[in-house]
């Protein structure tokens, strides 16, 4: 039987540690896995820039589509389309559009030099860099509110395949997105199949519970494909992201103490 306290709990705490994450992220500049130095501060750097903090997208988007699936919000398109409009458009356009003001204000209006791509000089790139329409917006780390909106779009479809073609909705999920069949409609492919996933845990009502008594292996298993990124330079993280949910919901299960004199009461009886 699932606890639900303790879902919540998990959900709380794992939101907040992976938006810690993903500010943590875009903090220091950014250093290609394939550049990264020797040194062992250059490596502790690498293991959570390229890495750790590299799943907390997926695991966002994963209770994501895990909290919408079980609300059913995805057969109410009209309210769904109200709620996210709210919670998800306004925010992006709020502080893209502030950014692309004032980038545009210090370089066209002050004559400040920004970058050569801070500020577009056509039209497709005044869209892209104002709304993500076809490429990331000028805001970067927005891009994962940007593509929250096209999962949003696809809900209602993910919902029906959820609901009547499970199985074979995932593998079309899978094929569509991880071969990038969708071209530019979704940036981050990965994030469509973890919030199928979700959306198939709340739909199929799986216990979120069952893998804690793992959770050490589960915490020790992320580790060590962290660890493998860095030590063999992988660039595509693809698979690392894909697993980060099923091992780091587990992985964040409270420790389960032990009945208070239990071992020495069994000790005393041998």
């Amino acid at each position: 039987m699932q606890n639900e306290d303790e879902v919540r709990r998990r959900i709380a705490l794992l939101r907040f540690l992976m938006i810690f994450g993903v500010v943590l992220l875009h903090t220091p500049p950014y250093v290609p896995i394939k550049e990264v130095g020797a040194g062992a501060f250059d490596l502790f750097k690498a293991f959570f820039q390229n890495a750790v903090f590299r799943t907390t997208v997926p695991v966002l988007t994963a209770i994501s589509g895990y909290l919408l699936f079980r609300s059913t919000l995805d057969r109410q398109p009209g309210k769904l389309a109200l709620k996210k409009f709210s919670t998800i458009v306004v925010p992006f356009l709020f502080f893209n559009l502030l950014l692309l003001g004032a980038a545009d204000f210090l370089e066209n209006g002050l004559h400040l030099r920004l970058g050569e791509d801070m500020v577009p000089d056509d039209p497709r790139g005044w869209a892209n860099a104002a709304f993500g329409l076809y490429d990331s917006p000028i805001n970067y780390p927005l891009n994962f509110l940007r593509d929250l909106v096209v999962l949003m779009l696809l809900a209602p479809l993910f919902g029906w395949m959820l609901r009547h073609i499970p199985w074979l909705g995932l593998g079309a999920v899978l094929l569509v997105f991880m071969n990038n069949l969708d071209g530019r409609f979704l940036l981050r492919d990965v994030m469509a199949p973890v919030f199928y996933l979700g959306g198939l845990a709340a739909v199929r009502r799986w216990n979120l519970c069952a893998l804690d008594r793992y959770a050490a292996l589960c915490l020790a298993a992320f580790v060590a494909l962290c660890a493998a990124v860095v030590a063999f330079r992988v660039t595509n993280t693809n698979y690392l992201r894909m697993a980060a949910p099923l091992l780091i919901w587990p992985a964040a299960a409270p420790p389960s103490p032990a009945p208070v004199g239990g071992w020495p009461a069994r000790a005393g009886k041998e």
